[in-house]
C-alpha cells in the first residue's frame, strides 16, 4: 500500500459518479473537462506501537465543477456532495488500497486553479493503514 495507490484508487472510485467526467491522481495543467476531481495528499500522521504500525494520510479530493454564474453554478453543484457520500460510503477500502477511510471535512465555494475561480467542493479524506511491524530493539 502507498499514497500513491490510495490516489490512483479514490480517482478511479470518483470517475465512477455520475456526472464526473474525470479525476486526477496527479495535478494536471489545466482544467479542460469540468465537473472533475483533483486528489493530492496534504499531511500525515505515523504512529508505532510495539506490535503494529499505524500510517494516516490525510488525502484532499477537490471537485471543480464550473465557472459559469453563482446562481447556475450552485445549482450544479448541490447534487455532488450527496453522490459522493454515496460513492466513498460504498468502498470505504477504497478498492483494497487501504484498511479504511472516512471523510472528515468538506468546504463548499470558490476554488482557485491555475489563476482562474471554480465553484467546487473540497473534501479531506483519512486514510489509515494498519500493518503489523517487527522493530529493532
Amino acid at each position: 500500500m502507498s499514497v500513491g495507490n490510495i490516489i490512483t484508487q479514490l480517482a478511479a472510485i470518483e470517475t465512477g459518479i455520475a456526472g464526473i467526467k474525470r479525476a486526477y491522481d496527479k495535478t494536471p495543467d489545466s482544467l479542460s473537462e469540468l465537473p472533475c476531481f483533483i486528489n493530492f495528499p496534504v499531511s500525515g500522521e505515523y504512529i508505532r506501537d510495539p506490535m503494529r504500525r499505524v500510517v494516516r494520510h490525510t488525502i484532499r479530493a477537490q471537485l471543480y465543477v464550473t465557472r459559469s454564474d453563482l446562481l447556475s453554478a450552485e445549482a450544479q453543484l448541490r447534487p455532488f456532495l450527496e453522490l459522493v457520500f454515496n460513492a466513498l460510503d460504498a468502498d470505504l477500502d477504497l478498492g483494497a488500497s487501504c484498511d479504511y477511510h472516512r471523510i472528515t471535512r468538506y468546504d463548499y465555494g470558490a476554488l482557485i486553479f491555475a489563476k482562474v475561480v471554480y465553484l467546487g467542493m473540497s473534501f479531506d479524506l483519512e486514510v489509515s493503514e494498519l500493518t503489523s511491524a517487527t522493530f529493532a530493539k
